[in-house]
């Protein structure tokens, strides 16, 4: 090595040098990779103190801290309109939240979206076909909007030719008594697992946004039957050993809204360890629900929160309990 003043001169900038490398190099690469992520105190951001609102003192500690575990996921699954990373969501004590986004600098819009009342729909789930029948239509829009050329090789598919090429190659001399296959391009229906539950598809984890691009599509938006809605779920489900989330065909009308809920908490069954999810409706949305689900026991309904699939229960599993002051109780 150097040997004198020079030499340890030397010897410190090479040092300071990979210092300065190892921290500002992640954001100079340009071989694509994922920049090293700056927090707030580095490229600033929106930073928010959510708490419980409970004016008049009658929440238990449970409530509180059930409270603001139910805002921190409706607020997990809003803050995918920001566009943000990795944002921080954290629960302080009982019924605190603290919501750090890096990089938003539009703090209105942001206390706007995360803010707003959540909105609850109960829906009834179909059997799916009249996605299934739309189907090869839809692959056929995806290919005509993006182009061949942009369809990955794992959803060609090699098939027959139809009747009509086969007539037109049996009245060519030179046609073979063997049709040759051809191939098929499905982007959107190979995608689609079949879940072994009517009406619920899997997608795999790593298609997720695939499919959200092709379902965006506005011809293929148009194309979308008018009677069911395609929800994503929240929950994840394992099979051999990959992740998959559940898309949900669902009528495109509601059962009821939360409109007419009064009261909502989640308890576990004291028998099976279950998790139930007690809600209070007013005196017309109890009339309401029960009407509606009275037409559809043995089906699934699907419980949407701000458009996203929170659960399906069969219906038939909801009990009412002797209607209180403010209207009827279910679980």
């Amino acid at each position: 090595m150097f040997s004198g003043i020079r030499g340890r001169l030397l010897t410190i900038a090479a040092v300071c040098l990979m210092c300065i490398w190892a921290l500002v190099g992640p954001l100079l690469r340009a071989d694509g990779g994922r920049p090293l992520n700056l927090g707030l105190d580095l490229q600033g951001g929106t930073h928010l103190v959510l708490q419980v609102a409970d004016p008049e003192d009658v929440m238990s500690t449970e409530a509180r801290a059930d409270a603001a575990n139910r805002a921190r996921e409706i607020i997990s699954n809003r803050i995918d309109q920001f566009g943000v990373r990795e944002p921080t969501i954290q629960r302080v004590g009982v019924d605190r939240l603290i919501v750090e986004l890096a990089g938003i600098q539009d703090v209105d819009r942001a206390k706007a979206i995360i803010e707003q009342t959540a909105f609850l729909e109960f829906k009834i789930l179909t059997d799916g076909q009249d996605l299934i029948d739309e189907l090869p239509l839809l692959d056929s829009l995806i290919v005509a909007s993006l182009g061949p050329e942009a369809i990955p090789e794992e959803a060609r598919v090699e098939g027959r030719p139809g009747l009509e090429e086969l007539f037109q190659q049996r009245d060519t001399a030179t046609a073979d008594t063997t049709a040759a296959p051809q191939q098929e391009l499905r982007p959107l229906s190979l995608l689609l697992l079949d879940s072994g539950e009517p009406g619920i598809f899997l997608v795999e984890s790593p298609q997720v946004e695939t499919v959200e691009t092709y379902l965006a599509l506005p011809s293929v938006r148009a194309r979308l039957p008018d009677e069911v809605n395609v929800l994503w779920g929240t929950e994840t489900r394992g099979v051999a050993g990959k992740l998959y989330y559940p898309l949900f065909v669902v009528e495109s009308e509601p059962l009821i809204t939360g409109e007419y809920l009064t009261d909502a908490y989640a308890i576990r069954d004291p028998q099976y360890g279950t998790p139930i999810v007690p809600f209070q409706l007013t005196r017309q949305g109890g009339r309401i629900f029960e009407r509606g689900t009275s037409r559809h026991v043995g089906d699934r309904m699907a419980i949407i929160l701000d458009g996203k699939v929170q659960g399906d229960p069969p219906v038939g599993s909801f009990g009412f309990q002797p209607p209180a002051a403010g209207g009827d109780k279910v679980h």
